[in-house]
């Protein structure tokens, strides 16, 4: 789409958000025929009217298997902004995701506390997110957040949903593991993040679930 042919549709629809659309296109390809459950954020919570919710809203897809695969909108440009148009990255370049094995949307809200503890990390310090980073749950202000014992989150690709490539520039879709403290010493003792997540921790993912109760 050009410059032009992108202003002539933000012109016909105000309202028009294509990195919206892209995130559900997305998600729509691994889960055709799903129907997701969706929470938005109030418009005056969030960070851009001067409230504390730094993203949107979490869709919430039902896995074949059981469980739910969550992804995040407000990390990457969502809405009609014509100079974001062309960039390389959109926004912070990514958003994030989570599998969790609640069935309900409303059994898992502890899943996005995390993910909004991690978004309010990246805006209040403009930081962007990388794969193999970790997190401590006192520094993203989580340790009171959640009734779960989380000490930390560790990001890793999503093995599932793929790079998007949108008007705005790519968006890389970053996976959340919710760690023990056992899980992020080991990861901090090791030879690195990186080596001991490949040796130890993506054999126990594949394309589900990581069981961090039991790490």
């Amino acid at each position: 789409m050009t410059k032009n042919e992108f202003m002539n549709r933000l012109a016909e629809n105000p309202r028009w958000a294509p990195g919206w659309d892209a995130i559900e296109e997305e998600f729509g390809r691994l889960y055709p025929g799903a129907d997701p459950e969706h929470f938005a954020t109030a418009v005056e919570a969030r960070a851009a009217m001067g409230g504390d919710q730094y993203l949107d809203g979490y869709s919430f897809y039902p896995l074949p298997d059981g469980g739910m695969h969550i992804v995040t909108f407000g990390l990457s440009e969502l809405y009609g902004n014509r100079r974001a148009f062309g960039g390389q990255w959109s926004g912070k370049g990514c958003e994030l995701t989570m599998k969790v094995r609640e069935t309900m949307a409303g059994d898992a809200l502890w899943a996005c506390d995390l993910l909004s503890a991690a978004a309010k990390w990246v805006h209040e310090g403009h930081r962007h997110l990388v794969p193999y980073q970790l997190l401590d749950a006192a520094a993203l202000g989580i340790s009171r957040a959640t009734d779960t014992p989380v000490a930390g989150i560790l990001l890793v690709p999503d093995l599932a949903a793929e790079t998007l490539h949108t008007l705005y520039g790519k968006v890389q879709f970053l996976q959340v593991l919710a760690l023990t403290k056992g899980q992020m010493d080991r990861l901090l003792s090791g030879s690195g993040v990186q080596a001991v997540y490949e040796a130890e921790m993506k054999p126990r993912i594949g394309c589900g679930f990581f069981d961090w109760q039991n790490g």
